[in-house]
């Protein structure tokens, strides 16, 4: 969406009352200071453009894609390099606490235990909504030995679990994607950036829990 404006002579003048004009500035709640640097910023929020034109030919064209194709995927790793098959849930599928304890359940939990083989392990995860959900969160305590809860992981760390966006063809091509990076991850390379987690959590630490890249 794009809002125009345009370039209009001054209109004429009006006058105002002492008495509105005090009950204005008596009603106006103290305001404050706009973060325009992020306001302004095209490359994030680039529907709130603003442009003075004479014609809408002249204002740029914003083209975005509704709905794009999407595969939403759980991935499992281990200090020690082990590497879990992706799992994949079913095109729009919502994944809610209900859905998402019974893939832990019966798809995750099995695997960790045949990893950990007896020994002992802390299951951490982000605070997703279907993650830090009740339910879930009774269910770990009683079934997990160890595992950081949804108070323990902070609520937006974008810096301690980084991704790279990359576009596909298609839905196929982005799990088969998936799936062949994945499986190709050689265990030192997992276990080594697990190593260093400890030291990305002191970076965000030190910056106020403030971006770090």
């Amino acid at each position: 969406m794009v809002n125009l404006y345009s370039v209009c002579p001054p209109p004429a003048s009006t006058t105002v009352s002492t008495r509105d004009l005090n009950a204005s500035l008596t009603w106006t709640p103290p305001q404050p200071p706009r973060a325009w640097p992020q306001t302004w910023n095209k490359k994030r929020k680039r529907q709130n453009d603003r442009w003075i034109c004479r014609e809408a030919s002249e204002v740029p064209m914003v083209f975005r894609k509704k709905n794009p194709a999407a595969v939403m995927v759980l991935g499992v790793i281990s200090s020690e390099g082990h590497v879990m098959p992706p799992h994949f849930f079913e095109p729009k599928q919502k994944v809610n606490q209900e859905v998402y304890l019974e893939v832990f359940s019966n798809v995750v939990k099995p695997w960790i235990d045949n990893v950990a083989s007896g020994r002992k392990y802390t299951f951490q995860q982000d605070s997703a909504p279907a993650h830090k959900a009740k339910t879930v969160q009774a269910w770990l305590k009683e079934n997990v030995p160890h595992f950081w809860d949804s108070q323990t992981w902070p609520s937006n760390s974008p810096d301690l679990n980084p991704s790279c966006a990359t576009h596909h063809s298609s839905v196929e091509a982005l799990k088969s994607s998936i799936t062949s990076v994945v499986m190709s991850l050689e265990a030192a390379e997992v276990s080594r950036s697990v190593r260093a987690f400890r030291s990305r959590v002191e970076t965000v630490v030190e910056a106020g829990g403030g971006h770090i890249k």
